[in-house]
């Protein structure tokens, strides 16, 4: 679209192919914030534009942010793909790259966190830790400063991603504590309420005391506080803490986008190769055990070279160098 008129009350837009009856023409409200579309002229005679400066990064960190988190260590070509899937837009490679670059930041680093579960089945937080990356080392102090905190719990399970740092952290440092992963359930909610139908006189005997709202009041008693501002932090003597380094990558980024554990695999075709000799897959003649075993025959074989003569002149010249050697034969003979 191209502003015909672009000032504070109002604006008038038309489409920048000639001979398009685009129109639109909004105006400023009492409220100084929002515009009121006044006239409007929707019939289009030209083609979709899918590039359109007005999407900033901004705009567009606004919109797919989430899709960008959830993209980490890949590069911008799914958010291409994704941007125009879900906005019919095409941004260049710089801005999809200052896009992503504002929703990573220009630090790197690692969150460790550990979170419970209330009486209401709510998360709980505990503790968290900012690293550098996660290995066996920040695992293993972030998970020692927890058992301090918390000192030795009884029957205590850990769910983790069964990441080694995460494991062998917790065979040094909770030795007794069970294990799982997580994973992805569903629950039929019809089969729920009719199973909590059936149960409903002595449902409150099988519910456990941690599940109780006395329980739940008692987790929340005390207050969370948020982290203070910036400004309110007390001055630290000492070595000054750098925020952690953002290390890149050496390997080439991945072109997919990270699908979800509910989403279906994708199944595209793969290439395989196929033997023209024997048929077979994942080889070509080159590599084929038959063609080497035949190669081996061949080349154990002597070769006998036959010459053959396809034109006129070339006879002619075959049968005067016969003769000429055949004179200098005789001319040689005792």
């Amino acid at each position: 679209m191209e502003k015909i008129h672009d000032e504070k009350r109002r604006i008038k837009a038309i489409y920048k192919q000639e001979g398009c009856p685009f129109r639109i023409y909004v105006a400023l409200m009492v409220d100084k914030q929002s515009y009121q579309i006044s006239k409007y002229k929707h019939i289009h005679t030209c083609l979709r534009v899918y590039k359109n400066p007005d999407a900033s990064a901004l705009w567009i960190v606004e919109k797919m942010g989430d899709f960008v988190r959830s993209q980490q260590g890949s590069s911008v070509w799914p958010l291409r793909d994704e941007l125009g899937m879900a906005h019919h837009l095409e941004a260049s490679t710089h801005k999809l790259y200052r896009a992503r670059n504002i929703v990573t930041g220009h630090y790197g680093g690692v969150l460790l966190s550990t979170v419970s579960m209330d009486a209401n089945c709510g998360m709980f937080p505990l503790a968290i830790c900012i690293c550098e990356v996660e290995n066996n080392d920040s695992s293993g102090f972030f998970l020692s400063v927890l058992h301090a905190f918390l000192g030795d719990v009884d029957d205590v399970t850990f769910m983790s991603d069964r990441r080694k740092g995460i494991l062998n952290a917790l065979k040094v440092h909770w030795p007794q504590a069970k294990t799982r992963c997580v994973e992805v359930h569903y629950l039929e909610s019809d089969e729920f309420k009719l199973s909590l139908h059936m149960n409903v006189n002595n449902f409150e005997e099988h519910v456990d005391d941690k599940l109780r709202i006395t329980t739940y009041m008692q987790t929340y008693a005390h207050m969370i506080h948020l982290v203070p501002d910036k400004s309110t932090w007390p001055d630290v003597s000492g070595e000054k803490l750098w925020p952690p380094y953002k290390h890149t990558k050496s390997s080439r980024l991945a072109k997919e986008r990270k699908r979800d554990p509910i989403e279906e695999p994708n199944n595209k075709m793969v290439n395989t190769f196929r033997c023209s000799i024997c048929n077979g897959m994942g080889h070509n003649k080159r590599s084929c055990k038959e063609n080497l075993a035949t190669a081996d025959k061949r080349k154990s074989q002597k070769r006998t070279y036959v010459v053959t003569m396809t034109t006129t002149a070339s006879r002619a010249i075959f049968a005067a160098s016969s003769k000429n050697v055949a004179s200098s034969s005789q001319n040689n003979a005792p």
